[in-house]
């Protein structure tokens, strides 16, 4: 599966994003498709093995879940899109936040 690029990722985010991850409803299983894209994102073994979430935020529109999944780089993630809607996957990203916002 082909990452979303910035513009496609920014486009699923609308104000104000809300921290859902104990409140949120499950609408698809992203198990299987993060297994399909382990590889290619270089994502840690362990957080596959076990189901890691990190943090799930819903879009201010309702349309959106962004499931952060971490990875062995701090304030970096692996971002599953969950399109609520038609309860599909939209694609991922990967949010580096230290890159983003300057932090190292």
């Amino acid at each position: 599966m082909p990452a979303l690029t910035r513009q496609e990722y920014l486009a699923t985010m609308k104000e104000p994003m809300v921290n859902v991850t104990s409140a949120s409803d499950e609408v698809i299983d992203i198990w299987p498709y993060v297994t399909c894209i382990a590889t290619e994102v270089e994502l840690p073994a362990y957080v596959l093995e076990n189901e890691l979430v990190e943090v799930v935020y819903r879009s201010g529109d309702g349309l959106h879940d962004h499931v952060l999944l971490p990875t062995e780089k701090e304030n970096k993630f692996l971002v599953v899109v969950v399109d609520r809607p038609w309860s599909r996957i939209a694609g991922h990203h990967i949010l580096d936040l230290n890159r983003e916002y300057g932090l190292e």
